[in-house]
């Protein structure tokens, strides 16, 4: 387009259409409407015209009025004002990406560093006339690059908006006219300093590398799982997986060279995202670096992103779980039993063995538990889970009632609640706190009764590790148990309650819910609706571990929810550690943080402090720390009674270039657009030079640049009469 009108397309987008001729706008205005009269005049009479229709000659008279309102522009001698960067007096910082990413093929035959090595050496050259051009590389920090020989692409991450950051500021003592940035767009930063950027009033120009989409590709995008587990119990980790094409593949964990678990999934073409989840046990105590790693089945462009570490700290921590029982019966034994000798949970139980006797078991104190239900907050609040068994309401004050909804909804406890001939409105409970805190609304009495069904695991269920039990035989282990032979019959459930086991009733195949949660306050109610889960130890083959291992996993999972009084957070970052805690005293109120410390020990075993200060609530406190080395580091949190807390958390190394393969198209045009530049791709990447030249940043000198001689002129002259001319022979008018 530059033949026919002599100067870039940017020219005319920031330039001002001027007419220099000296004769007034008024005599242009007069001349024009004589010509146009003159036209009219000799269209509509002339004698090689006068028979033609109306339409044609409108047609041949707009004509001859185009060809004579060009000619007239031109003579009106047309000028472009516009402005350009003052040659020598600015500077335009060029800002490539060094990090691994940009290993990755642009091409067939190169990669995208290779691509945007030849594509900054083409712009830095043309560039020279106009400005200073320095050149930069980036990946994890930004650094003056002297020659782009020596880009590697091996950088660990890509910190976008702090290396635009840290080049602005070094450029800020020049005349600043643009950044170029080339890359594919991966951002490894949390995206902080980008706000700076473009605060910074320098337009910044994206150069994007990389396919848009997938193409035989299959990578584990994230890993969800809980930074700590108790010894010996279920975890559950959720995993994220996305794919460019349908086929099957293997998900699994493995800790060093052991397997812990593995699945097969089918990856179904509709769906670019699939998620699952792998449970396995966590073992013995200790730090477990575990690796979850995708096995695909069929081509895989890139191999480095099939697996991804995470860290879990398997400790030997008791938790404290209350069970009080109104009436001797089969379930209050055999659930003693499954709990047994159990590493996690310290079990401490009531049993009210007639109306002036009690029964109990697992206390260490000789007035633990004499009067049932603790009815001092530091005591009750001490426990992790209470379980309620077949009890009257009236066996609890009003103060315990009371304490027992500030329980689960203050101190985030968890309640749960056994079926029984005592248990909800057959033992006086619906007009109770308990009322509002269960998944469901109580049924009429009597709700309590003989019914023979089958439990099964409902579709939430499937989703929660508290329902997976071992294969018995090769099929379903729910299916193969035992029937229970009671129920509990319950009303609607809440919006918030989910069902994670039905009872099928094997007369009526209805299905009814058998185990239901829901959140209350900052706590968590569980309900079961039979008492007849003994059976599954009874009438099973000597050494079947289905029901100890279903109660130990309930119990120590709803125990685990349960926070201690003392909340530590930890986040690592690539290059950092976050802190955040949240402390509380034995009856979970706020507790000052004066006296907690941290400290920190690097893998190389150094140690140095870790900065505190209060947050913005009681009881917050904060902390962070930049980690330029990766590797798992070891955080100890000294509290101000005198305890202390350890975490582990693994920083950097996690291969983050390679979790998106794929140009971030989004992250280029935003950064472009918010700071006044533009994105590019490298088909149109030679008009960059010219939206700097003629942009409205820098120094800037003013330009009148003629447009009469433009070849577009005569062009459209020529294009207008030889139309003309062929409509006249058409019509048989030459």
């Amino acid at each position: 387009m530059e033949f026919f009108t002599k100067y870039p397309i940017e020219t005319y987008r920031s330039g001002e259409l001027l007419l220099t001729s000296p004769l007034a706008v008024q005599w242009w205005w007069l001349i024009g409407a004589a010509i146009v009269v003159m036209i009219i005049a000799s269209v509509g009479y002339g004698y090689r015209t006068e028979a033609l229709g109306l339409g044609k000659k409108t047609t041949l008279g707009t004509l001859q009025i185009l060809a004579f309102a060009v000619l007239g522009l031109v003579l009106a001698q047309p000028v472009l004002q516009t402005q350009s960067l003052k040659a020598g007096a600015n500077s335009v910082l060029v800002l490539i990406d060094d990090s691994a990413s940009m290993s990755f093929p642009e091409s067939a035959d190169r990669t995208r560093l290779a691509a945007a090595t030849t594509l900054a050496g083409d712009l830095t050259e043309r560039l020279a006339a106009t400005a200073e051009v320095q050149t930069f590389s980036f990946a994890g920090s930004a650094s003056r690059l002297p020659a782009l020989s020596e880009l590697t692409g091996a950088g660990a991450s890509s910190r976008l908006g702090q290396s635009l950051a840290d080049v602005l500021a070094a450029g800020q003592n020049s005349a600043l006219a643009a950044v170029i940035v080339i890359s594919d767009g991966a951002d490894t930063s949390t995206g902080e300093s980008l706000a700076s950027v473009v605060g910074a009033g320098v337009p910044v120009h994206t150069l994007g590398l990389g396919s848009t989409q997938l193409e035989s590709e299959t990578l584990i995008e994230d890993v969800r799982l809980q930074s700590e587990a108790p010894i010996n119990s279920r975890v559950r980790a959720d995993v994220t997986l996305r794919h460019s094409g349908g086929d099957e593949a293997l998900v699994r964990v493995l800790d060093g060279g052991r397997l812990l678990a593995a699945k097969q999934i089918t990856l179904a073409d509709e769906q670019e995202l699939v998620r699952t989840e792998l449970v396995f046990d966590s073992g013995r105590q200790g730090i477990r670096d575990l690796t979850f790693e995708i096995v695909a089945q069929g081509a895989d462009t890139l191999v480095e992103n099939n697996q991804l570490r995470r860290l879990l700290s398997v400790r030997q921590r008791q938790r404290n779980v209350m069970y009080l029982e109104g009436e001797p019966r089969w379930e209050y034994k055999f659930l003693r039993r499954a709990m047994a000798g159990d590493d996690v949970v310290s079990f401490k139980s009531l049993l009210k063995t007639s109306d002036r006797k009690t029964y109990r078991q697992g206390v260490t104190e000789a007035d633990e538990l004499a009067n049932g239900l603790p009815a001092v907050p530091e005591e009750l609040f001490a426990f992790d889970l209470v379980i309620l068994g077949s009890m009257g309401a009236a066996e609890l004050s009003d103060q315990q009632h009371q304490l027992l909804q500030r329980f689960v909804a203050q101190r985030g406890g968890s309640l749960l609640v056994l079926a029984g001939r005592r248990a909800l409105a057959d033992g006086g409970w619906d007009s109770r706190p308990l009322a509002d805190m269960l998944p469901v609304q109580m049924a009429a009495t009597p709700s309590f009764g003989p019914l023979q069904g089958r439990a099964q695991v409902s579709r939430q269920g499937a989703l929660n590790s508290w329902t997976v039990l071992p294969e018995a035989e090769g099929s379903d282990p729910w299916a193969s148990l035992p029937a229970l032979v009671d129920y509990q019959s319950l009303g609607a459930l809440k919006p918030a309650a989910s069902v994670l086991l039905e009872f099928v009733d094997e007369a009526s195949s209805a299905t009814l819910p058998l185990l239901v949660t829901q959140p209350y306050g900052l706590g968590t109610v569980a309900l079961l609706a039979t008492s007849s889960t003994w059976r599954w130890q009874m009438r099973t083959p000597e050494g079947d571990p289905r029901h100890g291992l279903f109660w130990r996993q309930l119990l120590r999972q709803l125990a685990e929810l349960s926070p201690q009084p003392e909340q530590i957070s930890i986040r690592a970052g690539e290059d950092s550690i976050d802190l955040h805690m949240t402390l509380r005293d034995r009856a979970f109120e706020p507790a000052a943080s004066a006296g907690v410390s941290a400290e920190v020990t690097r893998p190389d075993g150094s140690s140095s402090d870790l900065p505190l200060q209060a947050g913005g609530f009681p009881g917050e406190v904060n902390g962070f720390l930049s980690t330029p080395d990766a590797g798992v580091y070891r955080v100890d949190v000294s509290l101000a009674d005198g305890n202390s807390v350890t975490q582990f958390v693994s920083v950097g190394g996690g291969d983050l270039e390679y979790r998106s393969p794929v140009q971030n198209v989004a992250l280029l045009q935003r950064l472009a657009e918010a700071t006044g530049g533009q994105y590019w791709t490298p088909a149109n990447a030679s008009g960059i030079v010219d939206a700097i030249r003629y942009s409205s940043s820098g120094i800037q000198e003013r330009l009148v640049l003629p447009l009469w001689d433009l070849p577009l002129w005569l062009l459209l002259i020529i294009g207008i009469k030889v139309l003309e001319w062929l409509l006249r022979r058409r019509w048989g008018r030459i």
